[in-house]
């Protein structure tokens, strides 16, 4: 039976590059969103409810939960790609 370890190291840290550049323009529109929102707040009757309270947690625990899950997809890709550079590293000196 014979293995072949295939994979490109390059390729994940470019990957990751994306992902961070990807988030990087999530926070970008999500910082214009809540900026438009606080200064429309200030003027809406509305924002002191029950309900638009409960709404407005809820938006910030899901905004955070985003950006914790993107932080940690991006985090996992750059270890995966150090790990898996290590691994072929270490495998090129066993059969050199």
């Amino acid at each position: 039976m014979s293995w072949d370890v295939y994979g490109s190291v390059g390729m994940l840290k470019s990957l990751a590059d994306t992902q961070q550049n990807f988030h990087n323009r999530f926070q970008g529109v999500m910082n214009s969103i809540d900026s438009v929102a606080k200064q429309t707040l200030g003027q809406w009757d509305g924002a002191g409810q029950a309900g638009f309270t409960q709404a407005s947690a809820e938006y910030e625990r899901l905004h955070t939960a985003v950006q914790s899950a993107f932080s940690r997809l991006i985090t996992s890709t750059h270890e995966s790609a150090d790990s898996y550079g290590r691994l072929t590293h270490h495998l090129h000196g066993l059969f050199d």
